[in-house]
């Protein structure tokens, strides 16, 4: 309460008229001016004890509700605060996440590549495995080829590889148990060993190779509706030269044979060798 109204609450209280005594009551007697002034302090004490009640009570009051402010204000600080921190803390934490799955990424992509490059080199291990075989079974295939063939020349040239017939044992021949009763007409004489006569390997000069000839060998035998590998051609351009070969097909070609064509090019070349390697009557 203020000044204000706790001075007109006083003097409402001292303008209230006076009750009418009963008529047993004696009179009061008019007080003298000293008492008046006694009573009019004591009335000042009691009003200024009720201010100063009030003013205290009042001042409780606002110190109450301004704590109760200031509590609030510190509570949603910490409380933003709080908010701040979580938020920080979960933008930590995405960053985190991120650098961590961008690591997981990276070492996957790392295993991928050296995955990949382990089943490249394990491939090419394979391939160059394939190719050595390969390489292998050409070279063994080509040495079968040049034997077969030297076999066939020789045969070809009429050269027999059969041993002569040893000389029958008669009564008269000395090698007989019975030579003694019946006589012996024929000496023992050793036989001289019989000398199988060799045919002299055919010496040829392989030729280079060369592409273009055996495209175009290719395109020779394919007008007849052949289709040769490119390991045939280049074992024929090898030994002979595309003239030779040339010669070999119009031959076969006139000769109308039902063999197989390409056999009989081949064959019809081996059998024309002569001794120095050269077809005979060719280039």
């Amino acid at each position: 309460m203020t000044q204000e109204n706790e001075d007109l609450i006083v003097s409402d209280i001292s303008q209230t008229p006076a009750q009418p005594t009963q008529n047993n009551v004696p009179t009061v007697e008019p007080l003298d001016e000293v008492q008046i002034a006694t009573q009019r302090l004591a009335e000042a004490k009691a009003r200024k004890a009720i201010a100063d009640e009030t003013r205290l009570i009042a001042a409780k009051t606002a110190l109450m509700d301004r704590q109760a402010a200031e509590e609030r204000a510190l509570e949603l600080q910490r409380e933003e605060q709080r908010m701040i921190q979580e938020k920080w803390a979960a933008k930590r934490k995405a960053q985190k996440d991120a650098e961590e799955a961008e690591q997981r990424s990276a070492e996957e992509g790392k295993r991928q590549l050296a995955a990949e490059v382990e089943r490249q080199e394990a491939k090419k291990r394979e391939e160059n495995a394939k190719q050595a075989e390969i390489t292998r079974l050409s070279e063994e295939a080509f040495r079968l080829e040049q034997e077969t063939k030297q076999v066939e020349a020789e045969v070809a040239r009429g050269i027999s590889l059969a041993q002569p017939e040893p000389t029958p044992v008669t009564l008269n021949d000395a090698r007989h148990p019975l030579s003694k009763i019946f006589g012996v007409t024929q000496p023992l004489t050793p036989e001289p060993a019989s000398v199988v006569p060799q045919a002299e390997p055919v010496q040829i000069e392989l030729r280079k190779e060369s592409t273009e000839e055996a495209q175009a060998l290719a395109s020779v035998f394919l007008q007849y509706g052949v289709r040769i590998s490119a390991l045939f051609a280049k074992n024929l351009l090898a030994r002979f030269t595309p003239e030779e070969i040339k010669s070999a097909i119009s031959f076969v070609i006139a000769a109308g044979t039902t063999e197989p064509f390409v056999s009989e090019v081949e064959k019809y070349l081996w059998q024309s060798l002569s001794c120095d390697g050269q077809i005979a009557g060719g280039a």
